[in-house]
């Protein structure tokens, strides 16, 4: 999930999934981002980076410590713009609070630097370990295999 809006329903909904801040409903922006720890999906992320196009900075939500998630980056206000939260049934939710689809205002520098590294890593972080395959691809074999069976015995 990427990005944010000034709707209190909104806020009040995400606020059951992670811990925000009182961003004052409204826009803040401020031009950088700082990674806080490494993992996953600040792998391919540069830190610091400040942002050529500042628009992509602007954000509403922010988040605090909250059980099973990872905050991942920050802006130099200060605030958490980026977290990971992992789930008992084994689901994910990365929230990006910055604006990084800015209505055409994405710069070149962004694009490369910061929002298709995010991208990537946000898609490798989501995506099953080997383990994970490897126990799919073994219920898909024995469902085959009890087909077959079945129709060997009609």
């Amino acid at each position: 999930m990427v990005g944010g809006a000034n709707y209190q329903p909104y806020r009040d909904w995400f606020a059951g999934y992670f811990n925000i801040t009182d961003t004052a409903n409204t826009w803040h922006t401020d031009g950088a981002w700082t990674t806080l720890v490494n993992n996953t999906v600040t792998s391919g992320l540069p830190s610091p980076y400040t942002f050529t196009g500042t628009s992509l900075t602007y954000h509403m939500l922010g988040f605090l410590s909250t059980p099973n998630t990872v905050l991942y980056g920050r802006n130099d206000e200060g605030v958490a713009v980026g977290a990971f939260r992992t789930y008992s049934n084994g689901g994910t939710l990365n929230y990006m609070a910055l604006d990084l689809g800015n209505g055409g205002y994405v710069t070149t520098a962004d694009l490369n630097a910061f929002i298709v590294p995010w991208l990537r890593s946000s898609l490798a972080a989501a995506i099953p370990e080997p383990e994970t395959w490897a126990m799919l691809g073994a219920g898909a074999t024995v469902v085959g295999v009890l087909r077959w069976r079945r129709r060997a015995r009609v």
